[in-house]
């Protein structure tokens, strides 16, 4: 009726705004049938660090729901961002405390020498202090959705500098990420 053409697949793919492969992971799972879609070898070479990136990416998360982010969340909605796209978008909250990050890491048993090459942490006359400190926290994360980086705001104190953003590491190479990009391409594909 709709002019549309295609297969199963194609249908589920375009009407969930999915890959064909996860449509056809849909599909097979529908049906009782096994299917199981190998991870890109990068994903599965780097788990360990995106397992880490993800551990931050989660502090970060709470922390902005806590009443010490209450000021961070207002300056957020005064900017016209909701809790919905809070959410959608991972956003979080580093707090004033020069190592609260590294803190949780180490109690995980994670390296710091993993923390400083994902762009962590760093070393300084004073010790080890969190990159990032008293910032909004915006999520980069790979074409399949995993966290390989940050583009951190300042956003209740005077700074040099209004954002800091991960170097290239491991994960996160700036030529190779396309911000929201693994939302964005199943509706792009789905706009053709």
């Amino acid at each position: 009726v709709c002019g549309a053409t295609g297969n199963v697949f194609n249908f589920v793919e375009n009407f969930l705004g999915v890959s064909f492969l996860e449509a056809v992971k849909i599909v097979a799972d529908r049906i009782g049938e096994d299917f199981t879609i190998r991870e890109n070898k990068e994903d599965i070479k780097n788990k360990k660090y995106y397992d880490i990136m993800n551990l931050s990416m989660m502090l970060y998360e709470n922390n902005l729901r806590t009443a010490q982010g209450e000021e961070a969340k207002e300056y957020l909605h005064k900017r016209g961002i909701t809790d919905e796209i809070i959410k959608d978008f991972s956003i979080g909250l580093s707090l004033k405390d020069p190592d609260m990050l590294y803190k949780l890491l180490s109690k995980k048993g994670i390296s710091k020498a993993d923390m400083s090459a994902l762009g962590l942490i760093a070393e300084g006359e004073n010790g080890i202090y969190d990159l990032f400190r008293n910032r909004i926290m915006f999520p980069l994360k790979s074409p399949s959705g995993k966290v390989n980086g940050y583009s951190a705001r300042i956003y209740n104190a005077e700074s040099n500098s209004k954002y800091i953003n991960t170097r290239e590491t491991i994960l996160f190479k700036k030529r190779e990420n396309l911000f929201n990009y693994h939302l964005a391409a199943p509706a792009a594909r789905q706009a053709k």
